[in-house]
């Protein structure tokens, strides 16, 4: 498979990266790690854009694209740390919708996720937590026996002392549902697309981090020489590029997958999300390898994406429980080693 991005796609993700820059970044999340704040100006903006309405098809006001042409704004989305969940709008309950639900439930909220006026938001089973769950008109929470339609209600309930009070996390509860996707094919596209998506905007924060990271090892002198010069410390940094590098490439193959229906989606997904969490995990600990214990100071903007890594890093599975995953393809796939 030969893979290429476009000018169009790379001009897409500059303007919305220039609208970030300047609504976006460490400025807006010192305000939103406020717990009684609930701006949706940014939300609100990024619609304004064309953002959410990349995916829809444009039989409901959308562009029609496919995950493979969200590839890069959403990366564009992590690196900014963007606390709406608006990736996982585009790039999981938008696709969802459209390939599983009925015209009636395509109607009633794809129009209004283009506008903006439908926040949607998604949860890995009834014990999972959604990005501003409490405060989404939408939530698709993906368990067992299929993938529920669910609305904030009173039972709802909200996470005490989050990892990144930024998200707004709550948890949808059974008593939330009210409609459903029937099947395990709903339930697999909404584990791929989440794993894919997730996937992408951890490569996002992790970018930004190990840049954070470059740029204070330029600066931070010890024994009279920038600790960037420090051969542990290249190598720290450089192991970590690398991994996101990999995990990159993965990403944009599983996005393609899930575009093109192929048998091999679920697999992709679960390596990409794989390959992007073990690489998150490993920016964050160079990032904060190389700030010292100022890096997760409240002072250091450093911490706010370290925050969001912690928090998303295991959500639709961390790497070892996927890695564990795709063994069990494999024996399925080829019989049980004896």
């Amino acid at each position: 498979m030969k893979f290429e991005f476009d000018d169009d796609h790379y001009a897409q993700r500059d303007a919305i990266g220039r609208y970030l820059a300047d609504n976006a970044g460490a400025a807006a999340l010192r305000r939103y790690w406020d717990q009684d704040s609930r701006d949706t100006t940014l939300w609100s903006g990024l619609a304004g854009l064309g953002v959410l309405s990349l995916t829809v098809t444009e039989a409901h006001g959308g562009a029609g694209m496919g995950l493979c042409d969200a590839a890069l704004l959403i990366e564009e989305l992590g690196r900014y740390a963007v606390p709406h969940p608006v990736a996982e709008a585009l790039g999981v309950v938008v696709p969802v919708l459209q390939r599983c639900g009925d015209e009636q439930m395509r109607s009633d909220w794809l129009p209004g996720i283009v506008r903006g006026n439908v926040m949607a938001s998604i949860q890995d089973g009834w014990d999972g937590q959604a990005a501003w769950g409490a405060e989404a008109q939408l939530v698709l929470v993906a368990h067992d026996d299929g993938v529920s339609l669910c609305r904030p209600s009173p039972k709802t309930q909200r996470i005490a002392d989050p990892a990144d009070p930024a998200r707004r996390p709550a948890r949808l509860v059974r008593a939330d549902e009210f409609a459903r996707l029937e099947g395990a094919a709903s339930v697999r596209l909404m584990r791929d697309c989440a794993r894919t998506v997730l996937a992408q905007f951890l490569l996002g924060l992790s970018s930004v981090t190990i840049a954070r990271a470059v740029d204070y090892a330029k600066g931070r002198e010890q024994f009279g020489r920038p600790i960037g010069s420090f051969q542990a410390v290249k190598h720290m940094l450089a192991n970590a590029h690398v991994a996101v590098e990999t995990a990159r490439r993965a990403t944009w193959h599983a996005a393609w997958c899930i575009d093109h229906d192929h048998a091999a989606a679920g697999e992709a997904a679960a390596i990409a999300k794989g390959s992007a969490a073990e690489a998150a995990v490993e920016a964050s600990y160079a990032g904060l390898q190389v700030h010292g214990a100022i890096g997760y100071t409240w002072e250091c903007d450093l911490h706010f994406w370290l925050k969001r890594i912690h928090a998303l890093e295991g959500q639709f599975g961390g790497a070892r429980a996927l890695w564990r995953e795709l063994a069990d393809m494999t024996f399925d796939d080829f019989g049980a080693v004896t």
